[in-house]
């Protein structure tokens, strides 16, 4: 914990709040507030208001909010609770924001009763990405990577679920340089045909890569304004979001 807060996640956070703070437009997604929590007294009285602007205008978006992004299968309800609360307390009274999703693509494997868990602690939709091969196959040629999970057919909390349709952690670096097209990448195309909505989530990022968080905005700036500037042609839109800014609209056709 200590060896990579001090060696490469208060950096990271330095560098998001930094390049957040230059274009009202850019977004990032945080999860983990056993990280946060240090950040934030590790900082000083106007580096704290410089956080607390970005979460309240919707560019730093606080996920999940659990101290940590805990395991579904071996973990005790009771810890996930106690953990749960533990993280949301903190964003509550000192981030002034109480998590609506959550964000789960580490953990090996996901339950429906985790999800009903979740419900019960205010958490509107969540997004996953590890699951059984088959299922991931059958979810994507039915485009049923959006869906409903109910912990059992009775249930009065059910949970919006999406299903990451990328390999894990992979990030799109010739986006981020600026190269490339979403729409000229067959690996793209492949997702757009998976997904019954028009929007398509896709997560830019992985271990450790947000170090340089204004190299990567600028690139990702000049995509968005290259598919603003060519709307008409290809008819996509590219924006910066976070979870809780992207509800799925269903197509016209």
């Amino acid at each position: 914990y200590d060896e990579y807060y001090n060696g490469q996640v208060k950096g990271i956070y330095d560098s998001i709040i930094s390049s957040l703070k230059q274009n009202s437009q850019r977004k990032f997604s945080a999860v983990e507030m056993a990280f946060i929590h240090r950040v934030w007294f590790d900082s000083s009285e106007e580096q704290k208001q410089d956080i607390l602007n970005l979460i309240q205008n919707g560019q730093l978006e606080i996920l999940h909010g659990g101290w940590v992004m805990n395991d579904e299968a071996a973990a005790y309800y009771e810890d996930i609770v106690d953990q749960m609360t533990l993280g949301h307390r903190f964003a509550k009274e000192y981030l002034k924001t109480i998590p609506k999703a959550s964000w789960a693509i580490d953990p090996f494997g996901h339950s429906a009763s985790y999800a009903w868990l979740l419900s019960q602690m205010g958490i509107e939709g969540w997004f996953i990405e590890r699951i059984d091969l088959q299922d991931f196959e059958e979810r994507k040629n039915q485009k049923a990577v959006d869906f409903i999970w109910k912990h059992n057919e009775k249930t009065k909390f059910p949970m919006f679920t999406h299903l990451n349709l990328y390999p894990y952690w992979k990030e799109p670096k010739r986006l981020a340089l600026g190269w490339g097209s979403f729409l000229e990448n067959d690996y793209f195309k492949v997702f757009f045909n998976s997904i019954q909505f028009d929007n398509l989530p896709y997560h830019i990022g992985g271990d450790f890569t947000w170090g340089s968080a204004d190299y990567i905005h600028k690139g990702l700036d000049r995509i968005i304004q290259n598919f603003a500037d060519n709307e008409k042609d290809n008819h996509v839109r590219v924006v910066y979001s976070c979870l809780l800014y992207t509800s799925p609209s269903p197509r016209d056709s």
